[in-house]
């Protein structure tokens, strides 16, 4: 379990988490609809991809450049801010001081502007974003320059499984699963070298066949593989031997953590 201090005064801007993975769905949008927290309770992940302001339009930065900053699809705009942000549960936080003038373009809610509308309340350091907006999850994202992590030294308490139904409320699927599921295809693709994967009968879900399918290479043999059974998207922590170095040392002595992304993408013009 790890707090995370103002790199500042050292003042606790967190309840002890605990490090995760970054869920799939981190940078997926809801359009215009409710989102809710993204992270957890008691958990918090790092985006190692580069989050928020500034944007740059694809078409200036080209193709290349736009995948080394891990953006491969065409979207109108490509976050070149910092990496290594941590995001984690708005009711997680501690300590700080919200500026809501300072949000950017937004709908009903606000979004991450130019400057950190989250400040340290001991020495008024900006320290990161807070979001809430629509179709935006609920976050609070810590600057990597603004927050370090001090370790608790002990262990998290087993989290409670809590299964999350494939369709949402409205009737529709739920963007937690349909994140999940186009990772799982994209890892099982990128696992086939090419090759047709070949899933067993039995296990192979119907909404699987067509993708994976049509993106093998003419030519190459297929690949058995099997299909791992259903797993509900939730807390997948990262290994407690192998503490995280992608941020710096924190007054405790062991390296620092930062995470996540930012809101999607503004719109191209219609």
């Amino acid at each position: 379990m790890d707090v995370l201090v103002c790199a500042g005064c050292g003042a606790e801007l967190s309840v002890p988490v605990e490090r995760v993975a970054l869920p799939p769905e981190a940078h997926a949008s809801g359009h215009h609809a409710w989102m809710p927290a993204l992270m957890e309770p008691g958990t918090y992940a790092v985006d190692p991809d580069p989050w928020g302001r500034p944007w740059r339009r694809r078409e200036e930065i080209g193709a290349s450049e736009a995948a080394a900053l891990g953006v491969y699809a065409p979207l109108y705009a490509v976050a070149t801010g910092p990496r290594n942000v941590i995001v984690l549960a708005p009711g997680d936080t501690r300590g700080t001081r919200l500026l809501p003038e300072r949000s950017g373009d937004s709908c009903l809610g606000i979004v991450a502007g130019d400057e950190p509308s989250l400040l340290c309340a001991g020495c008024g350091l900006g320290v990161g974003f807070r979001e809430d907006d629509c179709g935006v999850w609920q976050t609070v994202r810590y600057d990597p320059g603004g927050v370090v992590r001090r370790s608790l030294g002990v262990p998290a308490p087993a989290a409670p499984v809590r299964p999350l139904p494939p369709v949402d409320p409205e009737g529709g699927w739920d963007l937690r699963w349909t994140a999940a599921a186009g990772t799982a295809l994209a890892r099982l693709l990128a696992a086939s070298g090419g090759r047709a994967p070949v899933l067993p009968p039995a296990s192979r879900p119907r909404c699987s066949a067509g993708p994976s399918n049509g993106c093998s290479r003419p030519g190459r043999p297929a690949r058995p593989s099997a299909w791992p059974a259903p797993a509900c998207p939730g807390r997948t922590p990262t290994s407690s031997s192998s503490p995280p170095t992608d941020g710096p040392e924190s007054p405790g002595g062991r390296p620092g953590t930062r995470s996540p992304s930012r809101s999607p993408p503004p719109s191209g013009p219609t």
